[in-house]
């Protein structure tokens, strides 16, 4: 990564599959494979020396299903489980003790729990999960991490629900959520109330807490401002990260001061996966992912898609972007497939990042001999998951003006 000049991981930790990290706090949330504290401190400390920042993720208040069903199972389990959050203590046999996850009411009517997120109206369930969430905050924060992501995004899951005697669509699913309403209105004092102002309220509420720890937040964009009726913006100093043009429009979402990272999925999302057909997922419906096809074509700034107008974050409102991988299907592909299938996908986005122009001084072919010439890290010898010995980092230096044009110079003398 420093090789290619980014500058951050985003360590996505956390997802409805199941937890990637160890917690000591709750040892009975440990099941099968996940990192070790002692192999997330080793990770911050080679990232240190390369410069490169750890940004974690634990993902809420949805993607929570694996922690909401070890919840579940362990407070029956241990009838007497009880846990303590900024010296309250919450136990599995108050009033929604035993079950955080969320659900659907609709005309007064309640559908079963969906296990897709947490209940927002549930003390119990946001005093657990903000537990878990400091267990890494305190965590990253000593290994000198200074941003966290808290989510935000696909809230509901993607299947509908039932509730009152109607069927929801999963975009439709704000339209059943009158308890988070009424918790809007009668414990936020919030007049009219909607369940947005609860959903916004928790993402502010936890990114001050965060921020008292040092950490500056961000979020996913797809669940803002989903509905008309919503009284409490999100805080400005949350960054979004802008994945989907499906939902509330960019430029909206930068009209509240709000910085915008770019991370469109035509672009910048490296899925292992099939598609519904069979095929790899990059094959069709991530075909614009493509190294050359980045390279020639995206604009950091553009947060629409290859075949859509252009829509430029305008430059005060823009904080970066990213190029994301998403193991939906761990087992699809090798490690060593993904790397090379990356390869030039990444070299291409770190290259575009740094400078939106590039294409128009150096052609993707060149590109990709310039790439070939200085190798993915000093020392590689062609195996991802072998242990290497790394050369230390030196200091970062301000590169000298020109030096696009003394690159293209000596890579001439190379290739001649």
């Amino acid at each position: 990564m420093s090789w290619q000049r980014y500058t951050s991981l985003h360590l996505h930790f956390s997802d409805a599959e199941g937890f990637g990290v160890e917690s000591a706090l709750y040892p009975w949330l440990n099941e099968g494979d996940y990192l070790s504290f002692d192999d997330l401190t080793s990770i911050c400390e080679t990232a240190r020396m390369y410069h490169i920042e750890i940004i974690p993720e634990l993902d809420s208040p949805g993607h929570l299903r694996y922690i909401i069903q070890k919840y579940a199972a362990h407070a029956a389990e241990e009838p007497g489980f009880s846990f303590t959050y900024q010296g309250q203590t919450y136990s599995a046999t108050d009033e929604g003790g035993s079950n955080i996850s969320n659900y659907y009411v609709y005309n007064g009517s309640r559908s079963a729990f969906s296990n897709s997120g947490i209940d927002l109206s549930n003390k119990t369930a946001v005093a657990f999960l903000n537990s878990l969430i400091d267990e890494y905050a305190d965590f990253f924060a000593a290994q000198g991490s200074t941003h966290f992501c808290i989510g935000g995004d696909e809230l509901f899951g993607w299947s509908g629900a039932t509730a009152g005697g109607r069927s929801f669509s999963p975009n439709e699913l704000w339209f059943a959520m009158e308890h988070w309403a009424a918790y809007a209105q009668d414990e936020l004092g919030i007049e009219n109330g909607s369940a947005s102002d609860t959903f916004v309220t928790y993402l502010n509420e936890l990114s001050e807490h965060l921020g008292e720890k040092g950490f500056s937040c961000r979020v996913w964009n797809d669940q803002l401002l989903r509905i008309d009726n919503q009284h409490i913006a999100l805080d400005p100093s949350i960054d979004i990260i802008y994945w989907s043009n499906d939902y509330a429009p960019m430029e909206m979402l930068a009209s509240f001061g709000n910085k915008i990272h770019s991370s469109n999925t035509d672009w910048c999302y490296y899925v292992i996966r099939m598609d519904r057909r069979g095929g790899d997922i990059m094959d069709r419906t991530r075909r614009y992912c493509s190294g050359q096809y980045i390279y020639e074509n995206w604009d950091p700034r553009n947060c629409a898609g290859p075949k859509q107008k252009e829509t430029l974050i305008p430059e005060s409102s823009y904080a970066g972007g990213y190029f994301c991988i998403w193991s939906d299907s761990p087992d699809y592909k090798t490690a060593d497939t993904v790397w090379d299938d990356t390869e030039y996908r990444s070299w291409a986005n770190s290259a575009k990042l740094w400078d939106h122009d590039i294409n128009r001084n150096m052609s993707y072919k060149e590109f990709k001999e310039h790439v070939k010439q200085i190798g993915m890290f000093p020392g590689f010898t062609g195996n991802c998951e072998a242990d290497y010995t790394l050369p230390r980092a030196g200091e970062a230096k301000q590169v000298r003006p020109g030096w696009r044009e003394q690159l293209k110079r000596k890579l001439q003398t190379i290739f001649d």
